[in-house]
């Protein structure tokens, strides 16, 4: 099978560590979850995980059903892929909710079960009348995730999925079973996938909890249990992160000020007046200039 979700690519600057500028908790809580309602909950089409991933995602942040086939299509062109293409990597998925944002979910022409080969296309969207109600929905920055502090792979994204109470998408390479509820092994081989990580825990072989795209037929009601080491053998290939609404300047000046984040903050901050009035300005100008386009 093909690869869905496809490795990072090497470093090429878009890779702006918003994550190093978040103060991480010292101390991580045996048992930290989220629960992801059912309505925001999406099932794949062949190559779209990383779509699903972060779109459920996304869904949750805003606490509103959001599509995310049309970002997907413009992170793919961002990246030159023609429509036969397949897949995408997770880098630029999360990229593309920060740069283009994402459709409520009524306002999208196409959803999964529209034809492949329709919905890759992206002369098959109005840009011009879409591409504005994107922006709405834009993320502030994207967290990519690394091992620090002395951390492993698996404890950063359960760092970050704590301090920040927000699920992680992280990419793997699938080879099990999809009806077995345990992912307990990594594998040299498989295809490229990527799943939301919504539970840690402490003191048990099966450390981690993901949400995966394909229904509740697999594994426990689409849910899949793992181990430590196969996150920290796959994230390190394919990549985790997540998002938050606040941009890189907003965390800077949370730090600067010796305000530390967390997730209220992320969800509702209070700038200074004249910086609420300039990103107003910014919203209508970017909405002035797809009109105009």
């Amino acid at each position: 099978m093909k690869d869905a979700l496809l490795p990072l690519p090497k470093d090429d600057g878009r890779d702006f560590r918003v994550g190093a500028l978040i103060t991480m908790p010292a101390v991580l809580l045996d048992r930290f979850e989220i629960t992801i309602p059912k309505e925001y909950r999406f099932i794949q089409n062949d190559d779209t995980c990383a779509k699903e991933a972060t779109t459920t995602l996304a869904s949750y942040l805003n606490k509103t059903k959001l599509e995310g086939l049309l970002t997907w299509v413009l992170a793919r062109t961002r990246e030159d892929m023609k429509p036969e293409d397949w897949g995408i990597d997770l880098r630029s998925m999360l990229m593309g909710w920060v740069k283009f944002g994402g459709l409520k979910y009524e306002d999208s022409p196409f959803h999964n079960d529209t034809p492949r080969n329709i919905f890759a296309d992206i002369t098959n969207w109005d840009l011009k009348m879409l591409m504005p109600k994107m922006l709405e929905w834009k993320a502030g920055s994207a967290v990519f995730i690394y091992p620090t502090q002395g951390r492993d792979f698996f404890d950063s994204v359960r760092a970050t999925m704590q301090q920040l109470g927000v699920p992680i998408a992280v990419g793997m390479r699938w080879n099990s079973d999809p009806q077995n509820p345990d992912v307990d092994k990594w594998y040299d081989e498989g295809f490229g996938h990527a799943v939301l990580f919504i539970r840690g825990w402490k003191g048990e072989k099966l450390e981690g909890r993901i949400l995966n795209s394909w229904g509740e037929n697999v594994g426990d009601m689409g849910e899949y249990n793992i181990t430590r080491e196969v996150i920290n053998h796959d994230a390190a290939i394919y990549g985790a992160g997540t998002l938050i609404d606040a941009t890189a300047d907003e965390v800077r000046w949370y730090l600067k000020n010796g305000v530390k984040m967390d997730d209220s903050m992320v969800k509702s901050l209070v700038k200074p007046f004249w910086e609420a009035i300039i990103d107003l300005l910014r919203q209508l100008r970017d909405k002035l200039l797809w009109k105009l386009s």
